[in-house]
């Protein structure tokens, strides 16, 4: 296994104080270093050494950082790959974060001790994937033995076919019950094993046909292993034996799931059924509990997911058509909604998706919807309406001022957590026809325009909540006339895929909403929704499927 000494770390930059900036202060680092002016010489670079990480600069000429990167990824998938960038690459770093071709992204000017830190946690992580799989190997060859000894053990099961004494002094150390019947059916060797599962002893069952008492009658309609029509040697040879689950009848009375294999052999020239017979009560003991235990962990996750992430939309507001649809995945997933209702026509809307998936992506969300609630309930925007208040959204900055009072109080534990969340916070005022909303990386808002009759998509400029320590946040303002529609919804829409990997998309999701304009928010989302499972073939979502439409009357 590779130590960091031999690991190899690659810097692109076009500018040459940069590289130096770095050869001077990494001198002093354990991991070996390369350096490269540009994209081309980078690739050339990777033909003639093995390189682990690489770092590169987004902004280059010829070859982009991103460009650099995906060839990267498609010749050299086990290189770590990190981006340094500016902060006005805000879309391209999004769509390179989204697409998971980057192990980390590091904002310029750089700050060199928590750079130094950024580089030991990618050789960290490049070690403990190389390590990983180099035991998976392993673990690959330890099975193939395995399998190489279980046929040489079945070969050796073959050979002692001519022998009834070796046969009998193997089965009697077996754990399973071990029987053998003659071509009469009578019973002719019964193991130690079998009279300790069963509680006959050999003298017991010698000579009887072992269907009659093991089997139970409820039973012995679908419990064929003894019967002529398994026991029909020239079968069971060409099937090469047969493995059944049933239920086995102890001495006792008592019944227990047993798991039976069979297959002739010859002894003597004289076929004979070999039936090995396994208790299986702690493995359907097991199975049970592991089915209990997945029914109480989906009935959890569906309790976080309607009790802490999603809010059912607001049913009554003068002028405007509100629905929502949230369906959650296999596994629990990050997606979360609010709303809140100022009256006077105003109210906001919040939709949100956190990286990952399971309790950590649902409780982070959970903690990012609180966060909201308590910042605009500081601001106090219902009960004392005042002119500088957020709900005023003619001045778009204040909305971002509540974004940025959010990213305050939860960017640093999200950076602990290595996780982020993209998200839409809008607010509507109804009576002067204007929709603010602050855009986090989130997908695309889909705006129809009645008087148009066509769709466009807003979008913002602000990273999402968590990858840097961003102090401010921007808003945008559009206003809108009757029959407009606004429509949020996560990725988990836009990028549901068919099993040839083929994307739903933006475009389908704007031709839905163009054509069933006329119709209510409810059966818009109805809608998408029909339609994306049509598109896919699927009836359950691979991601949470999250939808918000507004429609103004």
């Amino acid at each position: 296994m590779k130590t960091i000494e031999q690991l190899t770390i690659l810097f692109v930059d076009d500018e040459t104080s940069i590289l130096n900036a770095l050869r001077r202060f990494l001198r002093k680092e354990k991991y070996q270093t390369l350096f490269a002016g540009s994209g081309k010489e980078a690739l050339e670079v990777l033909t003639t050494q093995t390189v682990d990480i690489i770092v590169t600069d987004l902004r280059m000429p010829e070859m982009s950082g991103l460009e650099l990167i995906y060839e990267v990824k498609r010749l050299y998938p086990d290189t770590v790959r990190i981006i340094l960038s500016a902060s006005r690459d805000v879309e391209e770093t999004i769509d390179s974060i989204n697409a998971g071709e980057i192990f980390r992204f590091v904002p310029k000017p750089l700050d060199p001790e928590p750079f130094k830190q950024i580089l030991l946690d990618a050789t960290e992580y490049y070690l403990l994937t190389t390590e990983r799989a180099e035991l998976l190997e392993e673990l690959a060859s330890r099975n193939s033995k395995l399998e190489s000894a279980n046929n040489d053990l079945q070969q050796m099961a073959h050979s002692l076919q001519s022998s009834e004494e070796q046969f009998r002094t193997i089965t009697e150390m077996a754990n399973d019950a071990v029987i053998m019947t003659n071509d009469k059916k009578e019973l002719v060797f019964w193991n130690r094993s079998a009279t300790l599962i069963f509680g006959y002893s050999a003298d017991e069952v010698q000579g009887k046909n072992p269907y009659e008492f093991l089997v139970p009658k409820q039973y012995r309609e679908q419990y064929t292993l003894f019967r002529d029509d398994v026991m029909e040697k020239e079968n069971a040879k060409q099937s090469g034996g047969i493995v059944k689950k049933g239920v086995a009848l102890r001495k006792d009375g008592l019944q227990i799931p047993v798991e039976l294999s069979g297959s002739i052999a010859y002894i003597q020239e004289q076929p004979h059924l070999i039936s090995v017979i396994r208790d299986i009560t702690k493995q359907v003991e097991a199975e049970n509990a592991r089915k209990r235990y997945k029914a109480m962990q989906s009935r959890l996750e569906a309790n976080i997911g309607e009790t802490l992430l999603q809010t059912e939309a607001p049913k009554i507001i003068d002028g405007v058509d509100i629905a929502s649809l949230s369906i959650p995945s296999k596994h629990l997933d990050g997606d979360f909604t609010d709303f809140v209702v100022y009256g006077g026509g105003n109210f906001d809307i919040l939709i949100a998706d956190v990286m990952g998936k399971g309790l950590q992506a649902a409780l982070v969300g959970a903690g990012i919807k609180s966060s909201f609630l308590k910042v605009l309930s500081q601001h106090d925007c219902k009960k004392n309406p005042r002119p500088n208040c957020p709900q005023n959204i003619a001045n778009a900055h204040l909305l971002g001022a509540v974004v940025a009072d959010v990213h305050a109080m939860t960017v640093s534990n999200l950076m602990d957590l290595e996780t982020f969340a993209t998200l839409c916070f809008a607010r509507f005022n109804l009576e002067k026809k204007i929709m603010a909303y602050v855009d986090c990386g989130h997908t695309k808002t889909v705006h129809y325009q009645a008087s148009l009759g066509k769709c466009s998509l807003l979008d913002g400029d602000n990273l999402p909540l968590g990858v840097v320590e961003q102090d401010s946040y921007h808003a945008r303002v559009v206003s809108f006339q009757p029959g407009d529609i606004f429509l949020y919804y996560s990725d988990g829409i836009s990028e549901a895929e068919t099993e040839e990997g083929a994307q739903f998309g933006t475009k389908r999701l704007v031709n839905v909403v163009t054509a069933h304009c006329d119709q209510s928010a409810d059966t818009i989302i109805e809608i998408i929704k029909t339609t994306v499972q049509e598109f896919t073939g699927k009836e359950q979502f691979d991601d949470d499927f999250t939808c918000i439409a507004v429609k103004i009357g």
